[in-house]
């Protein structure tokens, strides 16, 4: 009898301890003003992702206000819906708390301003986010402002010495572009006349070395990455003139005290330090305020 009255009471105070979550999680979003990011079954609308700020939260539900949608019906009433966000940690704001939780969408109203409002399910509960390592972004010249392509460098050689198949002017002179990277990867678009002037035939599994910089300006940052990747897919588009690139890194490299370079292999398959860029730029890729109109219901 004790020891179910025991378990009884350890079930309750984790409930409890869950709920002070919740509810000290919603407080954050509102203090914090911190943006949802929300996303929708692909069986039920061709819409996937929207973005909204929280502007109240009570036992009734959550009101979350959508910018993006100019109207709302009630076609979307009962959707299920997951919110994934970010939240400055109290005691060292430089610090960031990622979280999601699933809900359900309970009604829509247009609020006397114009903007949609859906009223969420109560969360029962909030968990921690972890970002995909798969998360592809798009890759500027701002974002990666200089990139050398060589064929695969051998550990030993003088990279400076080597002549690349690709510089950064190739680059400005629109032989070939940055389309997406990830942190285990990235993809190329290379003009077909480009590959034919210096003679290069990829192959799938061939392997090529890169020495690229990313910059992310708002949050003052700035690395440099030499790695190896080897070519997983290939796609020749000859009506676009152009052949797509997909590389898979493998290693990263530096340069020991007599300037010749040493390959590592990757941990968990991902470069080093690349993956504060790519959470930054994906943030920032979807908070970018995009309104659509209604019609995207299937």
């Amino acid at each position: 009898m004790c020891a179910l009255w025991s378990k009884a009471k350890a079930e309750e105070t984790a409930a409890e301890r869950n709920r002070r979550l919740v509810r000290s999680v919603l407080s954050d979003i509102l203090d914090q003003r911190a943006k949802l990011r929300l996303t929708f079954d692909s069986r039920i609308t061709s819409l996937r992702e929207l973005s909204g700020a929280l502007t109240g939260a009570n036992a009734s539900g959550l009101t979350v206000e959508i910018s993006a949608l100019k109207s709302a019906s009630a076609s979307w009433v009962g959707m299920s819906v997951s919110c994934y966000f970010r939240v400055r940690d109290r005691e060292n704001p430089a610090f960031s708390h990622f979280y999601t939780f699933a809900s359900r969408i309970e009604s829509t109203q247009v609020a006397p301003n114009g903007l949609v409002l859906f009223t969420l399910s109560q969360p029962q509960t909030v968990e921690h986010a972890q970002q995909r390592r798969s998360v592809r972004v798009s890759a500027d010249q701002n974002r990666i402002p200089a990139l050398v392509v060589w064929r695969e460098l051998s550990p030993g050689a003088n990279v400076s010495g080597t002549p690349p198949l690709f510089r950064n002017e190739d680059r400005a002179q629109g032989k070939l572009r940055v389309d997406n990277i990830s942190t285990c990867g990235l993809r190329l678009i290379v003009q077909n006349a480009a590959l034919s002037e210096i003679g290069l035939k990829p192959t799938v599994g061939e392997s090529y070395s890169f020495y690229f910089k990313t910059v992310e300006a708002q949050e003052d940052m700035e690395k440099t990455f030499l790695v190896n990747a080897v070519l997983r897919n290939l796609f020749y588009d000859p009506q676009a003139g152009e052949t797509a690139l997909g590389f898979e890194f493998t290693a990263e490299g530096a340069l020991n005290k007599d300037k010749r370079l040493v390959w590592t292999p990757l941990r968990a398959s991902e470069a080093t330090g690349l993956n504060a860029f790519i959470f930054k730029w994906n943030l920032l890729d979807f908070y970018k305020e995009k309104r659509v109109d209604e019609g995207v219901l299937g």
